[in-house]
């Protein structure tokens, strides 16, 4: 038979340590969506008021473009997931073609490129571009 105090700490579940490169890439997360957002309105509509969300025109997965401003698009949330009729994740090719008529066909091709010829950051390029992120936005504030 166990005491109350041998059946509790033999439940206890062990804390994970927290994988520092995994904290790292959730703070450059954080902080390049907010300095996405500093633009201040709908790339599509030019809404000011209410939430921005800051979009991933090409997918997160592609680390060599996950945090690159270029490819993230300040959208109100009507824009980014709401509206059936257009917006980035419910008519993909519509919002495709519309950003390449606002942005240019240069853009697109600079974010394709960037996407497929970078896979993986070293700790220290990520720590990297955290400091100029958050540079960037002390900047404008």
């Amino acid at each position: 038979m166990f005491t109350k105090q041998q059946q509790t700490k033999s439940t206890k579940v062990k804390k994970k340590s927290k994988n520092p490169r995994k904290t790292l890439e959730n703070k450059l997360d954080t902080l390049s969506a907010k300095l996405c957002r500093t633009q201040g309105y709908c790339t599509i509509c030019g809404k000011k008021d209410g939430v921005l969300n800051a979009h991933h025109f090409k997918s997160r997965v592609y680390k060599g473009v996950r945090w690159y401003q270029p490819n993230l698009i300040c959208l109100c949330v009507h824009h980014h997931t709401f509206d059936f009729k257009f917006s980035a994740h419910k008519t993909p090719e519509a919002f495709k073609a519309r950003m390449i008529k606002l942005k240019g066909q240069e853009w697109f091709d600079d974010i394709e490129k960037k996407a497929v010829e970078h896979t993986s950051w070293k700790s220290g390029q990520l720590e990297e571009m955290l400091q100029d992120i958050k540079l960037k936005l002390k900047e404008l504030e």
